[in-house]
This record gives C-alpha cells, sequence and structure tokens, in this order.
C-alpha cells in the first residue's frame, strides 16, 4: 500500500491517483538490498516471486451500456438491422463513419455504467486485485477513455514505468488477434485470474489463454 502524502489516504500499489483526493501519486523509489538481505539463488528457486493478480475488463456492454449511443446513431441514419453481434445490420454511410461517431468522447461519455459494474471493480481492488482494461475502441481515444474512467470513478493502475493499464486497439485487426497478444504480454507480469468480455468469441480467447474465471459481466 502507498500513502497519500496529501490525506493519508492507503492505496493500492501500482494506482495512478489517489482514490480518496485524485492527487497524482508519486512511486516509491526501491533501494538496493544490503549483502545480508539477499536470499541464496535455492531459496529464491524453491520460492518463486509471487506475480501481482490481476483482472482484465472490456469497456462497452461490459462495464459501460452501449444502447444510448447505438440508439444515437441509429437515429443519425448510421446504422441500421439488428443490434451488435448480429450480422443482420448495415451501414450507410459506411463503417468508419459509424466507428468515429460510436466511439467519439461525446458518445461514450453518455454511456451509463452497468448495474453494478462499478461496485464489482472496486470490490476487487479492495481485495488486492491489479485492474487492466482491455477494449477494441480505436488507439486514438486513449487519453479519453482513461479521463472517463477516472470521472466515472474506475480505478486506473500504471506499469512500473508509468504506462496505464488501459488497451485500446492500435490498427484495424480483429479484435480476438488483438486482445489474445495484449492478454499474453500481461501474463509475463501478473496472474491473470479473471477476464470479463460481452463477446463469447473474446472470451474463449481468455480460457485458451489459460484464465480460469472468464464471464460476461
Amino acid at each position: 500500500m502507498i500513502e497519500c502524502p496529501s490525506c493519508n489516504y492507503q492505496n493500492h500499489t501500482g494506482i495512478a491517483d489517489c482514490r480518496c483526493c485524485g492527487r497524482k501519486m508519486q512511486r516509491q523509489v526501491k533501494q538496493n538490498p544490503t549483502a545480508s538481505s539477499v536470499y541464496p539463488v535455492e531459496y529464491a528457486i524453491q520460492r518463486p516471486l509471487e506475480r501481482p493478480r490481476m483482472a482484465i475488463f472490456d469497456l462497452d456492454d461490459t462495464l459501460f451500456s452501449t444502447h444510448v449511443r447505438e440508439k444515437a446513431a441509429r437515429r443519425a441514419g448510421l446504422i441500421t438491422g439488428e443490434p451488435y453481434p448480429s450480422k443482420n445490420r448495415s451501414y450507410p454511410q459506411g463503417v468508419s463513419k459509424f466507428l468515429e461517431f460510436f466511439d467519439s468522447p461525446e458518445r461514450f461519455r453518455s454511456a451509463p455504467l452497468i448495474e453494478g459494474a462499478l461496485d464489482y471493480v472496486n470490490g476487487l481492488t479492495s481485495q488486492g486485485y491489479v485492474i487492466a482494461y482491455l477494449t477494441a475502441r480505436r488507439g486514438k481515444r486513449t487519453d479519453e477513455t482513461i479521463q472517463h474512467l477516472k470521472s466515472s470513478g474506475f480505478p486506473v493502475f500504471e506499469t512500473d514505468t508509468r504506462e496505464p493499464l488501459v488497451f485500446l486497439m492500435p490498427k484495424k485487426q480483429k479484435s480476438t488477434t488483438y486482445k489474445t497478444n495484449v492478454i499474453r504480454k500481461l501474463q509475463q507480469h501478473y496472474e491473470v485470474q479473471y477476464f470479463f468480455d460481452d463477446q463469447l468469441a473474446n472470451r474463449q480467447v481468455g480460457l485458451r489463454e489459460g484464465i480460469i474465471g472468464v464471464y460476461d459481466l
């Protein structure tokens, strides 16, 4: 735990901003251990360092409902047919035009929370879990997405190199391919125990990568 120097709130290690007052948290600099405190090699081999526990969450239709955005897109004539993920839908002005509208900060900021999602995520945080967010939104919306998460009350964690654990798709590709690659990278540093996604194909990715707790929140 790291104590906030402004309000003395005890924050989870790795959190970007104080959960109480919002102050940017400063990382504690670790000192090199003295020779007398270093365990023998045999001890380290027998007792490997534990990786932090992690839970990964999709955003749209997992933490935030998309029905308001979908309704607005239909009203604007950008989409017709059945709701996602049905294939019986069309984009009269093209997919790019639809995504530009649907994924705009103005639209996703209007999205209501899925009932119970905020309490659930914060409950995992209180149990010591590091939270990561993995969405197929386009990468150019990263900064706005991070600010929206924070303003909605969700914790945003950072890596040791101060990179937010918020992942958006950097280029056009299959969602399953993108999420597979990110999960594998995270598993190198964290014990990923939970993966939440509304799409079956993405949940199957989590199962294939050996995550035990795979759910549609």
